[in-house]
This record gives C-alpha cells, structure tokens and sequence, in this order.
C-alpha cells in the first residue's frame, strides 16, 4: 500500500500548484493556450524539483522500491520533466532564468547520457568516441561524474527564481507559498543526503582492520565500529561505502554486505577491481578510517516471508548479496530449501568455494551450481545460465519453482538472458527479485 500511495502522490503533486495558480487567475486561465502551458509547467517545475528528493537516498522512500529502481524512475522522470519544459517553453515564458535553468538541465541530462547511462553511449558510436577521448583527461572518473550531476540543484534554483518571478506567481501570495514549500521540501532532502548525513556519519566512523584477497581481483574488506555501533540490516542489503583517504574519492560507492547481521560490530565487503575506485581497493592501509551509508537494497529473502524455496542466480561479482543470504541461513534457517546457481568465467572465479561447501553439508536441503563459461579443465557444469542450463538444473533439484522466489544479481547481459529463460518456465514476475545498476 505505501508503494501505491507514494506513486499517487508523486503524480498528482502538480494538482495543487495548478488548482491555485487558476484560483488566483481565473480569467487568464480560461484561454486553453495559457492553460496548457500553465499544466506543462506545473508539472515540469513539481517533478524537476522532486528530482533532488529522488537522488536523495530517502530510506523511507527506498525501502519500498528498491535503490536501483528508483535510479530509473529519476532517470525517465528527468527526461519526460524536460521534455513537459520544452513544451511549456513554446508557449513563451516571462523571463530570462527560465532559459539559463532549461539549457543547463538539458546539458546536465547529455554529460548523464555519456558517462553514467552505459546502455546509450556503448552503442552510439560518436558518444562511445566521445566518453573515451575525455577518459584521458579524468573526466570519467566516478567523483567527477557526480560533481557534475550535482549541479542539477543549480538548475532547480533557477528554475524557483524563474517560477517566483512569473506574473502568475507574483500576483498570488498563496501561489508563492506553495512553491515555496515544493522547493523548501525538495532542497531540504538535497541538503540532508549532502551535509547532514555525512555529518551523522562521520560521528560513527569505522576501522578497516583487515584486507583480504580470495582471488586475483576481489579483495575482502573488514571494517570494525568504533563506538560499537553498527546500523541493523537484512542479508542481501547493500551500503555505501567512502574510504576517508587522500587516494580516494569523497563519493561513498554502493557495495553488498557479506557480514551477517548482528553478529559482532563488524561489517565485510567484497570489492571486485572493476574501475577507478575499485582498483585501489587493495592498497587501503590497516586502520584507515571509513563511514558507510546504509542499508539499501530490497534483494533480501527476508522481505518475502511467502516463498518456501529460494533460487538464488548470480554472475561474476553478482555472487555478493547471495552469500550475505547464505551466511545468515546457515546460522538461523538451516532447513530453507535453497538452489545457488553462480555463472563465472573461470574456476578460479570461485571465491568462497570451500565455505559453500561446507554450508552445503550443514543444510540439507542446500544445493551449489557453479556453471563455468571458459574454463575447459573444470568438470562442473559449463556454458552459460540459459533456458537449456536451468531446465537441467532445475530437474535435478528438488525445488518447486511454482513456490520459488528467485533472487537474481548480476552483469545486465547475464539478467536479460536469465529473466528470458524463467519466463518460459512460467515463472511469474511476482516471483522474481533482482537487483541491477548496469545502466
């Protein structure tokens, strides 16, 4: 219901601003042209500024969607928004900021488009081009990327100072309220994610007290409270974690948690080098401080107390939120019938192999499939997790998938392929979890 209701909200938020600003200017409004600009508008500026409270990481608003679906919905909402201004633009506006503001949206979406929606630009040649030439110079580094696509509250502040000074909303004091209190409500979250929480969190640091390596490119990281004071968490949930060095960057990246709640005061990652920032990962000196934002996430069976089978599917590194699980059920859900299907490109990809061996003996109704893609020496199961490797595995496990939740993670290519081969096993869309930030 929460979910249904924060969707309500969020589309019919323009209403109110549309309602008073006809209230206070009847007469102007009776003119279809200038009703319909004023529609466009109202929702443009409503849902631009909704755009700070989206980034914002709200917990509450997170815990309901998942982080990685609400990236999306900022994402299409930003470009329907701009489009919804370049329609009210057509019908002319008032004054200057309203264009200083539309152009930087716009320059803000396509910097976007190039460095951080890798779907677009790996398959548009001249962005493909583009975002390797400015590799040279730094630009694609992650911290960057987010500086600039910070600047988006820039826009939005020009954007309220070219709504303030529209006749419209000049002539209406309870016109100015409400927008004032749209922007106010959406900068307030901006403010917290970037000064207040970071505040917060600086006030419960973390140690990292050990690195260890379990293959050539992922490195486990153990990090230790120093006041004892470790947020609660579900098995499968993710947190941001920002390393306090000079050599890193000041931006927390997302990582899961492979620890198991409530344990100790302790929280473990496991980083793949995957780019800038992860490649360092392995150079952090013992005892340099940390602060992790966190939980996020959704990819917990915990959230789905229905399902009496679980079929975890992950690829390469995607294997992180299903050992977080795996930890917790071999602890607490011994007799949880659950199938591990891990797609990796060689043997040597197998981390934490002995560990699943021993939780496959300690919970009877637990079953590992490593599938090995290039790796012609391993005598497991090889190839891809498509439909033929799944209706295999699938015959020979005990699992029911009519009562099954799937839980999937992993790189985009692997997802697309998989959800194609449970659809044609009839598995349904409720019985599907997954979590995907290849954008």
């Amino acid at each position: 219901m929460k979910r249904l209701f924060y969707i309500i909200l969020y589309f019919i938020s323009p209403l109110l601003p549309i309602f008073v600003t006809i209230l206070a200017n009847t007469e102007k409004y009776k003119n279809t042209n200038n009703l319909i600009s004023l529609i466009f508008g109202a929702c443009a500026f409503t849902w631009l500024s909704f755009e700070l409270i989206l980034s914002s990481r709200s917990k509450f608003i997170e815990a309901n969607f998942g982080l990685d679906k609400l990236i999306r919905f900022h994402a299409l909402m930003a470009v329907i928004s701009l489009v919804l201004v370049f329609i009210h633009k057509s019908y002319k506006w008032e004054n200057e900021f309203g264009d200083i503001s539309f152009n930087l949206f716009i320059l803000i979406s396509i910097i976007s488009l190039i460095f951080m929606v890798n779907i677009i630009s790996n398959k548009i040649q001249p962005l493909k081009k583009l975002k390797i030439f400015l590799s040279k110079y730094h630009i694609t580094k992650y911290q960057y990327q987010v500086a600039i696509h910070n600047l988006t509250v820039v826009a939005v502040i020009i954007m309220f100072i070219h709504v303030m000074f529209a006749t419209s909303t000049k002539q209406s004091i309870e016109l100015q309220i409400v927008y004032i209190l749209y922007f106010g409500g959406s900068i307030s979250f901006y403010f917290y994610n970037k000064v207040i929480k970071r505040f917060i969190l600086s006030k419960n640091k973390l140690k990292v007290v050990n690195l260890t390596k379990v293959s050539d490119d992922i490195t486990v990281i153990n990090l230790k409270s120093e006041t004892n004071n470790i947020f609660n968490f579900k098995p499968g949930q993710f947190g941001y974690l920002k390393i306090n060095d000079k050599n890193f960057s000041k931006e927390g990246h997302p990582f899961s948690i492979i620890s198991i709640p409530g344990q100790s005061n302790e929280l473990n990652f496991a980083i793949k080098k995957l780019g800038d920032y992860t490649s360092k990962i392995d150079t952090i000196q013992i005892n340099s401080s940390a602060t992790v934002d966190g939980p996020y996430g959704r990819l917990s069976y915990l959230n789905y107390t229905n399902e009496r089978n679980i079929v975890l599917i992950a690829g390469g590194i995607g294997i992180t939120p299903m050992i977080g699980m795996l930890r917790y059920m071999n602890l607490y859900d011994k007799s949880r019938n659950v199938i591990l299907i891990w797609g990796v490109n060689t043997k040597s990809d197998i981390i934490f192999h002995q560990e699943f061996l021993d939780i496959q003996k300690n919970m009877t109704n637990f079953n590992f499939v490593p599938v090995v893609f290039r790796d012609n020496s391993y005598d497991g199961e090889k190839g891809r997790i498509d439909n033929k490797k799944l209706n295999k595995i699938f015959t020979n496990s005990s699992i029911d998938l009519s009562e099954a939740g799937f839980y999937i993670c992993g790189p985009s290519i692997m997802i697309k392929l998989v959800l194609t081969s449970l659809k044609s096993l009839n598995v349904s869309k409720k019985q599907l979890h997954l979590e995907n930030f290849n954008f």
